[in-house]
């Protein structure tokens, strides 16, 4: 089946989807033929509706309605209230209305595949394409552009960390432009969506998740790692909390525009709010439902559960706790949990802050 076909066919099923159902997503776009057929084919595999919405109907139509707005690879002007709300930005024009960067994008092209640079990890997201004189282009928000409030989940890099190539704003954070965020938003830079591999796929469905949550997850494969999980054919249920970047005791601790408190045991002021940080990771060979329980003295908290954790993956999980405390010194006490865990020794993880008032 040629694009054309997939696009009619995607697109017949968006123009009955209103009429059912509540839609999910507002999808504007400027011309028919940028409609990114893949993007609408992910949007499905992830039980989520969308709307088609021209350009120039964008200002007449009430976006607050929808979990959040995309914006593709075109550039788009008159588009109504959509900076107000949640808002996925994938080309390198929006992203300066936005307020997540002082101006557009830079574009990376080259025929052979760059990588990209997530939590240390280079890791490749296109492809391979046959063609040697055919470039496949990044957009990535360079360094000296990056606002302080957003989170770089994804750089583009060629040796050497050129800027974001993935980029979360929670809401209410300060963007560059001195307004406020009224929604979360990501930039995804991936644009060349016929050479996504699973990694780059995986990666545009964690941004679709930080849009419509707040909250950031992660899901790169580890590979080679199944079949030592697997001991002659018996389910083995195993999740751990592990380490990971600028964590302690496996876990990390952020101020509220994502910047890490890089202190083994910080000073934090009472009634003032953090982010509390894990990675969950199933070490067993079955999927798993996750839930987490968390405390820090009298103060309890939870992060969201992680359903269908599928073997080797991680999840990243992130709590806003503002700290109702009186002065003194507490553990941060967080559990990962699951129905049945054969090994519960690597479930638990503490780490010790001083509260000031």
């Amino acid at each position: 089946m040629n694009n054309k076909k997939i696009f009619l066919t995607l697109l017949s099923l968006l123009i009955i989807t209103p009429l059912i159902s509540a839609t999910d997503i507002a999808y504007i776009y400027k011309s028919e033929m940028k409609v990114d057929s893949t993007v609408l084919q992910t949007f499905s595999e992830m039980n989520l509706s969308v709307e088609l919405i021209q350009e120039k109907e964008a200002k007449n139509t009430n976006l607050s309605n929808y979990s959040f707005v995309f914006l593709g690879d075109e550039r788009l002007k008159k588009i109504g209230n959509a900076y107000e709300n949640n808002l996925l930005i994938m080309n390198k024009y929006s992203i300066k209305e936005a307020g997540i960067s002082s101006s557009s994008t830079t574009k990376l092209a080259s025929n052979r595949r760059y990588k990209v640079l997530i939590d240390s990890e280079e890791k490749e997201v296109y492809l391979s394409d046959n063609s040697p004189r055919k470039s496949i282009p990044y957009y990535y928000i360079p360094q000296k552009r990056t606002i302080e409030s957003s989170k770089g989940i994804a750089s583009a890099f060629t040796g050497r960390n050129l800027g974001q190539i993935i980029s979360y704003t929670n809401s209410s954070s300060e963007l560059g432009n001195g307004q406020i965020a009224k929604g979360n938003i990501c930039f995804f830079g991936i644009i060349k969506t016929e050479y996504w591999n699973n990694e780059a796929k995986n990666l545009f469905k964690n941004c679709v998740d930080f849009v419509k949550s707040g909250e950031i997850t992660s899901n790169i494969t580890e590979e080679n790692e199944t079949e030592e999980n697997n001991t002659n054919g018996n389910l083995i249920h195993d999740i751990g909390l592990i380490d990971f970047s600028n964590s302690f005791n496996k876990i990390r601790l952020e101020f509220p525009n994502g910047t890490d408190i890089l202190e083994e045991k910080p000073t934090l002021k009472c009634n003032e709010k953090y982010k509390i940080v894990l990675t969950v990771k199933n070490l067993g060979n079955s999927t798993e439902d996750v839930t987490f329980n968390g405390s820090i003295g009298t103060l309890l908290f939870n992060h969201l559960p992680k359903d269908g954790l599928e073997p080797t993956k991680t999840s990243l999980k992130t709590k806003t706790v503002e700290m109702e405390l009186d002065a003194g010194n507490y553990a941060i006490e967080v559990e990962a949990i699951i129905p049945s865990d054969d090994f519960q020794e690597n479930n638990k993880a503490s780490r010790e802050i001083e509260i000031i008032c």
